[in-house]
């Protein structure tokens, strides 16, 4: 079972969303669904909200042909069956998606003849805003669906896995059950990437080597490998390296026949690598792998045979390796600590993770997953964030990654006693952090002039410096001439 999206299921974030528009923009704005219920609006429709609107002629175009509509004078409304009772001016509408199917349409309108001129102005800086507004409202609304299919999914296979698995021994199954590969939340560059070498490489038995910083997610990736293989219906192991006493972990990984030494059970043990027969083992901090352990896996990686603690008689093992680390091993090949042969065969395909810091607006689509996780255990209604925390989210460093930013986002959740996650529900550390930080003040006017600074400094990159070039950079960006020139020694473009 999929969850259909309803904007409604975000009603609340949207109607705060178009007010801020509407205040800054000083026009009216409204976002009606895919079945015509506006579910937020300024000024005459604000008194309107939850129910439907009549589908005049052009908000059956927009959402019948997904197309862009401007209404610029009651002309154009002339066959409409809702001209004599409309009380719109002027008005601009952009469709809102969600898998390249229309969902629902944003709309900047005009309830007087100030808002009118204003529209008629600015009609293309006003569609260019529209499509910005509409590829972030997307962004939110993937969120949601991703976070309720998500959730749906895991409760369906837990079912599954109680009701067909017995767990005893089989504890250490992979919950990789429950952590499909679209768990891994992140849309920029750097994650795409990165999940497009790991789709490429998952079904083969080649050793895969995952690099990145403590905190990024390596596990996922590599119960993800394993999920995406056709391994999957086997058993998927992971072994921290670090976390193992040297002196205990040769028996953890290889088993000991009985009576090997002192404390042994009398009736031996099977190694990690005996019991993922035919799937996957994940050797998490390889580098932190003791060196007098090293050779006996160099010596499985060569002849896939396990030899356990006093046994005489090897054991014949299918595994597939995904070794992890946080360290240059290459460096620690250099510093004698890691062999150069074992590095070798480990490091066949090397994999990047990006930390959390390069991954841009990644960053709050994770904040935004973890809120509506812990909210969901929390029977509360999941909250926003403030324009300051989002701020402090993107400008933080990130040490400790995902799991830093999950451990601030479950404290966030529990201090919040409003509908808006603010600087004074972090813990006091992190206020401490927040006061070294440069946080931008910003308010959204200040923002919209900056994105109109950088689309006429791209223009006039683009078109030249001359006359004529100027007239051109003025007539696709809907303004006089002389309103360019002004812009342009506002915001100081070099020309």
């Amino acid at each position: 079972m999929i969850i259909i999206f309803h904007l409604q299921n975000i009603k609340d974030s949207v109607q705060n969303f178009v007010e801020v528009m509407s205040t800054t923009l000083e026009v009216d704005a409204t976002i009606v669904d895919h079945d015509f219920y506006r579910v937020a609006g300024t000024g005459a429709y604000k008194c309107v909200l939850g129910k439907t609107a009549s589908p005049g002629q052009l908000l059956q175009r927009i959402h019948k042909n997904g197309e862009t509509v401007v209404m610029k004078d009651r002309l154009k409304c002339a066959n409409c069956p809702n001209r004599d009772v409309c009380l719109e001016l002027a008005s601009v509408g952009y469709p809102l998606f969600l898998e390249n199917k229309v969902v629902g349409s944003i709309w900047i309108i005009a309830f007087n003849e100030n808002q009118r001129i204003r529209i008629l102005q600015k009609e293309k800086s006003y569609i260019k805003l529209l499509e910005n507004i509409s590829n972030l409202l997307e962004s939110k609304i993937e969120l949601n669906v991703l976070i309720q299919n998500n959730i749906m999914k895991k409760n369906i296979v837990y079912e599954v896995v109680q009701n067909n698995l017995a767990l005893d021994d089989d504890k250490y199954i992979s919950s990789v059950y429950k952590q499909a590969f679209s768990d891994i939340i992140g849309e920029s560059k750097e994650m795409q990437n990165v999940k497009s070498i790991v789709k490429k490489v998952a079904d083969t038995n080649t050793n895969i080597m995952l690099q990145g910083e403590t905190g990024t997610g390596k596990e996922l990736f590599a119960s993800a490998i394993h999920a995406l293989s056709s391994r999957r219906h086997q058993k998927f192991i992971a072994i921290n390296c670090a976390s193992i006493p040297e002196t205990l972990l040769e028996s953890e990984l290889f088993g000991y026949e009985k009576g090997s030494f002192t404390g042994a059970l009398p009736s031996g043990k099977r190694g990690k690598f005996e019991m993922a027969d035919g799937g996957t083992i994940f050797l998490d901090e390889i580098a932190d792998m003791p060196i007098s352990i090293q050779p006996k896996l160099l010596r499985f990686l060569q002849e896939s045979m396990v030899e356990k603690i006093g046994g005489n008689d090897p054991v014949k093992v299918n595994v597939r390796i995904v070794a992890a680390t946080n360290k240059d091993l290459e460096t620690e090949v250099t510093a004698g600590r890691f062999r150069e042969d074992l590095f070798y065969r480990l490091n066949v395909i090397p994999v990047h993770i990006p930390p959390l810091r390069e991954r841009g607006y990644d960053i709050i689509l994770c904040a935004k997953y973890f809120a509506q996780l812990f909210c969901e255990k929390l029977q509360k209604e999941t909250p926003d964030f403030d324009i300051e925390v989002i701020e402090f989210f993107q400008s933080y460093n990130w040490p400790g990654n995902i799991r830093e930013l999950k451990n601030i986002i479950e404290y966030n959740v529990n201090m919040c006693e409003g509908d808006i996650i603010k600087l004074k529900d972090f813990p006091p550390h992190y206020r401490k952090k927040m006061n070294k930080l440069t946080i931008s003040k910003m308010d959204l006017k200040s923002r919209l002039e900056e994105y109109e600074k950088a689309i006429i400094e791209e223009h006039v990159k683009k078109f030249g410096h001359d006359l004529e070039a100027r007239n051109e950079v003025a007539k696709l960006l809907g303004i006089g001439i002389a309103t360019l020139y002004r812009k342009i020694d506002k915001y100081e473009i070099k020309c």
